[in-house]
């Protein structure tokens, strides 16, 4: 008993000390609660100012996102009627510009034609940038205006001055080998261009000029010449009104020695055979001219007979046997008669076998040139003219060729003739007479 006692008191004793922290304890909690309680009341009435302020917010933005929908309910009708009035506006607007855009219309069709059109004239060559401002005008997305049609007007108008001037004017040209070098060029009109008594061609793409590799005549590069050089005054100039077609087809038609290439093996021959047959010819004509003038001094003095003639050579043989009877004499004379003709007769049937093979080749190369014209038109049809020009050439010109050898020599053939048959006359007629003087008693 005495020990279960003494454990009371001491669990007594011991609650008594603890006792009092948990007072300090449970006074602070009780403090701190009612802290913590003021705060919330605090933010709960702060909360509550908050909420008040932004109902009212709310309810203020709410007046005026309806105000803003009423606004835009009127402005959506104030749009449609606008619209209304914009469609009813451009209709009127059409009707009264319907012409006005016909003319915008067609002012943009002439920018792209007059485009066209400066690309293939010689005178962008001298001023090139006249053709970007129809780029500009010509754009679908450009917008026409009255200073575009001025300029266009303007541009037409100095394309019809230029076709008519003759400028000189310093530039760049292409050579045949492609260099390009800086030259003076005279241009006359949109036609034709020069430069040193050269002619140029133009080129489209690049509006540039390019010297001809080959040239014309020597008569017009003369006059292109004589243009260069001028300063004033009158001068002659070259104008293709093909704008160089016909100066194209000038430079590029074949020279002599082309056209003769262009007849082959025949065309040579003939060329051979008509030198030969002119020269032999001209030879032969000029030693009977020679001959008819001494048996024309002879025939006045056919007493001194000499032996550079055949009259003189006859009236010899007529002395020499002057001593033997007349019909003996006269058979001496006959035969010297018939040893001088074949003499003055010597080559003339060459010349006309000559005048006659010359045609004759001629008609050859002709058919064989429309043998291979033939064989053409066989391999490749008739689609290309120029698979056939080859023939045809040939045929052309060894006919040409031909007709150009015959025909000299039968002149200068009939020209020789005409000396023989003098001479000849002459000749028979002197020997009669010395015959007739030999029978006379």
């Amino acid at each position: 008993m005495i020990r279960a006692a003494t454990l009371v008191l001491v669990a007594i004793a011991h609650t008594a000390a603890i006792s009092a922290p948990l007072d300090d304890l449970l006074t602070r909690m009780r403090a701190d609660q009612t802290q913590e309680t003021r705060e919330i009341q605090e933010r709960l009435a702060k909360f509550r100012a908050t909420a008040e302020e932004r109902a009212a917010m709310l309810k203020e933005v709410q007046g005026l996102i309806r105000a803003e929908e009423k606004r835009s309910r009127d402005m959506e009708k104030r749009f449609a009627e606008g619209e209304e009035e914009l469609v009813r506006r451009r209709e009127k607007l059409d009707i009264l510009t319907v012409h006005y855009k016909e003319v915008l219309a067609t002012a943009k069709l002439w920018a792209v034609e007059l485009k066209g059109h400066f690309l293939q004239s010689l005178v962008s060559t001298q001023i090139p940038d006249r053709i970007a401002p129809l780029d500009i005008i010509g754009d679908d997305e450009h917008a026409t205006t009255v200073a575009d049609m001025d300029q266009l007007l303007y541009a037409a108008l100095e394309e019809l001055n230029q076709q008519g001037r003759v400028v000189r004017f310093d530039t760049q040209v292409t050579q045949p080998d492609g260099m390009r070098t800086d030259a003076s060029v005279v241009r006359v009109g949109v036609f034709t261009a020069s430069t040193d008594g050269r002619f140029l061609s133009f080129t489209d793409d690049a509006r540039d000029l390019v010297i001809l590799p080959r040239q014309p005549p020597a008569s017009l590069r003369g006059v292109a010449s004589d243009l260069q050089g001028a300063i004033e005054g009158h001068v002659r100039a070259v104008v293709d009104p093909s704008r160089g077609a016909i100066l194209s087809l000038l430079v590029d038609a074949p020279d002599l020695l082309e056209r003769i290439e262009q007849g082959g093996v025949i065309g040579y021959l003939i060329i051979l055979i008509g030198v030969f047959g002119v020269l032999f010819a001209i030879g032969r004509s000029i030693a009977l001219a020679v001959h008819m003038r001494r048996v024309r001094r002879q025939q006045k003095d056919i007493d001194h007979p000499k032996a550079n003639n055949a009259l003189g050579r006859i009236a010899e043989v007529y002395h020499k046997h002057a001593d033997m009877d007349p019909e003996s004499r006269e058979d001496r004379v006959h035969e010297a008669i018939s040893e001088e003709l074949p003499r003055l007769n010597w080559g003339l049937n060459m010349l006309r076998v000559l005048a006659a093979v010359a045609p004759l080749l001629g008609l050859l190369g002709t058919v064989t040139g429309m043998i291979q014209t033939f064989q053409a038109i066989t391999l490749f049809g008739t689609g290309d003219p120029r698979m056939m020009a080859g023939g045809i050439s040939q045929a052309l010109v060894t006919t040409a060729l031909g007709l150009s050898a015959a025909i000299p020599i039968l002149l200068l053939l009939t020209m020789a003739r005409s000396y023989s048959v003098r001479i000849r006359q002459i000749v028979e007629e002197q020997s009669l007479g010395l015959v007739a003087h030999t029978k006379q008693p």
